[in-house]
């Protein structure tokens, strides 16, 4: 599904992976466009994220879930109309060399997040901010009582918290903080569904 749009881009172009509650700014946007235009050897881009868990409460850790750098948030990549899609999660743009091997584009040359982070390029995932979104990872993944605990979580008045103590699919030591604290303004009105 991923590779079905590619034969109909026919020059180098960027690829961006912007899943429905993903959100970035125009010139956030505009900035990665010109960070790929200025590095003509970069490929790839990693980024980290305000990672939401409630309206009000975000991930405020790295280097553990959902802002675990060796795996997450590789987001844009140079294209050339000879790549393809080996995969979507995690998402990974291959090409073909000129002796059949098959290589991920981002060993071309990579964007840190460090990197992206400077140009202030992090944006924001609202991944866990209604009971929806919970109800559905409950039955699609299979999370035992997400929404139960997630309520809890928002009730919690005691921060930071370890956010393995209300995500039982979490097994780190990432921690949880209101966005006030964090010095972050969500980007969309997550008060009105």
């Amino acid at each position: 599904m991923v590779n079905a749009p590619l034969p109909f881009i026919e020059e180098e172009a960027l690829l961006w992976q912007i899943d429905a509650d993903e959100f970035w700014s125009a010139n956030q946007i505009n900035k990665t466009s010109q960070l790929f235009a200025s590095n003509p050897k970069k490929y790839a881009a990693f980024y980290w994220c305000d990672y939401f868990v409630g309206p009000e409460i975000v991930i405020s850790t790295r280097n553990g879930y959902a802002n675990n750098p060796s795996q997450e948030w590789e987001r844009t990549w140079r294209f050339l109309p000879h790549f393809r899609w080996a995969s979507h999660e995690s998402p990974t743009l291959v090409e073909k060399t000129f002796s059949g091997e098959i290589k991920a584009i981002r060993n071309r040359g990579v964007f840190s997040h460090q990197e992206t982070e400077s140009e202030g390029l992090v944006f924001q995932h609202f991944a866990y901010v209604y009971e929806d979104q919970l109800r559905f990872k409950e039955k699609y993944y299979g999370y035992k009582d997400a929404v139960l605990n997630w309520k809890r979580l928002q009730k919690n008045n005691l921060f930071p918290a370890k956010l393995a103590d209300f995500f039982n699919w979490v097994s780190d030591d990432t921690l949880v903080d209101k966005v006030e604290a964090q010095h972050i303004k969500p980007m969309i009105n997550i008060n009105n569904q």
